[in-house]
């Protein structure tokens, strides 16, 4: 302590009086004080202060007391932000497949000592769609606002971290993402929410047909080419550089003519794209 404020130990113990900062006398726990400490701990009713005052001990000594026993998992992470913390552990939906697609082509993952967290920013006139990947995963998180350029949510949580890097979706993966290793059957879903978040479907000028553009490294799109063609069965030309001298690891696939519509109908028959990113639905008005 000394060493750490570059002075004499007379002079901490006197500002320590000034300031009225008492000491802890630190002394060996009895065990019928660990059996209280097992019973009480589990309860979520009781608050930390209370099974502090009831051990007559400081919170700190009762935090390394818990972990000594291991009680560490035996009381819920407070969770304010309502995390759904396993939502990406198993993907077996087509929900799950959509929104993990959507943040392999917008999401930033962040890894920084003890901090994990998963960013998505869109643009301000895709707030609705923000609020739809909010209330999915964390409805209890908030929207931050970046003026007229952006509307971002960031989730914390180590889980949900772990089980994107896993599938691939890490820090800086803009020029290494490859394809995850998903369940075929959500294979289009997952193709969907990365369209959605890297893709295009827009009229040509002079033109009465479309344009349908994916973006992506070249790993990536070499195996979504084969997918779009088993699943939709169009031929599609090989990947070739977006911007060859910008970007040399950005890449893209494209459609146009009639092509263009039968992907975008494909890709979103299950209803759960963008709406402004895909065609509307047939109308079934006679």
């Amino acid at each position: 302590m000394e060493g750490y404020f570059q002075r004499n130990w007379r002079t901490i113990k006197h500002k320590a009086q000034q300031l009225g900062i008492r000491r802890e006398v630190l002394r060996p726990w009895s065990c019928e004080e660990e059996a209280l400490l097992r019973e009480l701990y589990p309860d979520e009713t009781l608050s930390r202060d209370y099974i502090a005052s009831v051990l007559g001990r400081t919170w700190r000594s009762v935090q390394h007391k818990i972990g000594e026993l291991g009680l560490g998992d035996a009381r819920p992470r407070n969770n304010p932000c309502q995390v759904k913390r396993h939502f990406f552990q198993i993907i077996d939906t087509n929900e799950k497949a959509y929104w993990l697609g959507f943040l392999a082509a917008d999401g930033t993952v962040y890894i920084g000592g003890r901090q994990h967290a998963v960013r998505l920013d869109l643009q301000p006139r895709d707030l609705h769609w923000l609020e739809r990947y909010r209330d999915t995963i964390a409805p209890g998180a908030a929207i931050t606002r970046h003026g007229h350029r952006s509307v971002s949510v960031s989730i914390g949580s180590q889980e949900i971290v772990h089980d994107l890097v896993r599938l691939g979706i890490t820090p800086r993966k803009s020029n290494t993402l490859a394809w995850p290793h998903i369940p075929e059957p959500f294979v289009v879903p997952f193709l969907l929410g990365y369209f959605d978040g890297d893709g295009s479907f827009t009229p040509r000028a002079n033109r009465r047909d479309y344009q349908w553009v994916l973006l992506g490294t070249l790993d990536f799109l070499c195996t979504a080419r084969d997918y779009i063609q088993q699943y939709v069965g169009v031929s599609l030309k090989e990947p070739v550089r977006a911007h060859k001298h910008t970007s040399p690891h950005l890449y893209r696939i494209s459609a146009n003519g009639p092509r263009a519509p039968i992907i975008d109908r494909t890709l979103n028959a299950s209803g759960l794209g963008m709406p402004r990113k895909h065609l509307p639905e047939p109308s079934t008005d006679d």
